[in-house]
């Protein structure tokens, strides 16, 4: 089999093991969480953690965007400014 085979068969695998570790460590958060816990407190302070990431990172998102948006070019602008420069280029 060549090389380049080869690579991928073993990344597939390498990355399914990796989209599932967050996974499997929340799940083992939450089973530590059990001992101290009842379960489903447990569970409701995992769930909680969760939205709080999700809440932040949907809020850096944001402000990010409304920023990216700040800095949006005219195209009208630059469509003037491209047949300003292509007519003085052509002498006219």
């Amino acid at each position: 089999m060549r090389a380049g085979g080869v690579i991928p068969s073993l990344l597939a695998p390498a990355a399914l093991s990796a989209l599932s570790r967050p996974g499997w460590t929340l799940h083992t958060a939450e089973i530590a969480l059990a001992l101290v816990l009842p379960a489903w407190a447990a569970s409701l302070i995992i769930v909680g953690v969760l939205l709080l990431i999700v809440l932040i990172l949907a809020l850096v998102g944001a402000r990010s965007l409304k920023s990216a948006q700040a800095h949006r070019p005219d195209p009208a602008a630059s469509v003037a400014a491209t047949k300003e420069a292509i007519e003085k280029g052509l002498g006219k």
